[in-house]
């Protein structure tokens, strides 16, 4: 598990945690932020989150800093997501090792994405 600092939430949430999470957000209609900070949530999970995103018309803030979701994968997941998602105003990705190439999947989905206005 990872050693929690200051200011994270830290609450040792993995992917199943994230799946369950996924599930009560494509039918909830009244959360509008999720901090979801310093928590071990890595591919699944976050794929699971960015299909829920497809769905969910009130969320916007998902913040996932610090989490283990630096993979290419789960980049295009959030892709897919933000492109059909109407609401998500501000999505936290700081410390999770994106790199290049997560960064050039979701430079695709600004193109045409029109709610986002803080990416982090």
């Amino acid at each position: 598990m990872a050693e929690c600092e200051w200011g994270k939430m830290c609450n040792s949430i993995e992917d199943n945690g994230a799946h369950a999470l996924s599930e009560a957000l494509s039918t909830n209609s009244t959360l509008t932020t999720s901090y979801l900070t310093g928590n071990l949530i890595e591919g699944s999970g976050v794929q699971a989150l960015a299909d829920a995103l497809k769905i969910n018309s009130t969320l916007t803030t998902l913040d996932l800093q610090s989490n283990s979701t630096g993979y290419e994968n789960t980049a295009q997941a959030l892709t897919e997501a933000l492109t059909t998602n109407g609401t998500l105003t501000t999505l936290y990705l700081k410390n999770n090792s994106i790199g290049d190439n997560g960064a050039l999947a979701l430079s695709q989905a600004l193109k045409t994405n029109s709610t986002l206005t803080t990416l982090d």
